[in-house]
C-alpha cells in the first residue's frame, strides 16, 4: 500500500482544484474530479493512471455510474512530489502524450513553480511557465487564468 501524499501535496491540488472547478462550472464546461479516480488511457498507456486533477469537457466526461474513465481527459494536473517527481516530469509526461492529452500541468510545491504543456502535432510544448508573482494560463480553457502564488501558502520563516 502506497503511504498518503503529503500536506504540501494534498494543499497544492486542493488549491489548484478549486478554482479550476469554479471556472468550468461557471461556464458550464464539463467536470473537473480530483483523484483517486482511474484513468484508462487507450492502447493501454500507463493503465491505469490516476491523476491528481482531471478536466473532462462536456460529451466527454465518464458515466454516472463508472468506476473509471476509459478514453482520454481534456486536461490533467499532477503536483509533484519527491518520491513521483520523475515518474510525473518524464514517464506520465509520456504517457499523457502519447495518448493525446491535450494539457498537462505540473504544480511543483517545493519550486513554487506550475509548467503547464499544450499538444501540438503529437508533442508537448511549453505553453507557460510561472513562479510566485507570475501568472500561468490553459489553452484548453480560454480565459482561465491562475495567479501561481494562489497555489502555495506564504513562506514562513
Amino acid at each position: 500500500m502506497s503511504p498518503a501524499p503529503t500536506y504540501k501535496h494534498q494543499f497544492v491540488v486542493g488549491e489548484f482544484y478549486s478554482p479550476l472547478k469554479a471556472f468550468v462550472v461557471e461556464n458550464r464546461l464539463g467536470v473537473v474530479l480530483m483523484a483517486p479516480f482511474d484513468v484508462l488511457l487507450p492502447f493501454g498507456i500507463g493503465t491505469p493512471v490516476e491523476p491528481d486533477v482531471i478536466f473532462f469537457r462536456r460529451g466527454n466526461e465518464p458515466g454516472w455510474e463508472d468506476k473509471n474513465f476509459q478514453g482520454v481527459p481534456d486536461l490533467i494536473a499532477e503536483a509533484l512530489s519527491p518520491g513521483t517527481r520523475r515518474r510525473d516530469q518524464k514517464i506520465k509526461l509520456e504517457a499523457y502524450r502519447d495518448a493525446g492529452v491535450p494539457e498537462y500541468w505540473m504544480l511543483d510545491p517545493d519550486a513554487r513553480r506550475v509548467v503547464v504543456h499544450a499538444l501540438q502535432a503529437g508533442r508537448y510544448t511549453e505553453l507557460c511557465r510561472g513562479g510566485l508573482g507570475e501568472e500561468v494560463w490553459s489553452s484548453v480553457l480560454p480565459g482561465f487564468r491562475l495567479k501561481v502564488d494562489s497555489l502555495f501558502p506564504a513562506a514562513r520563516g
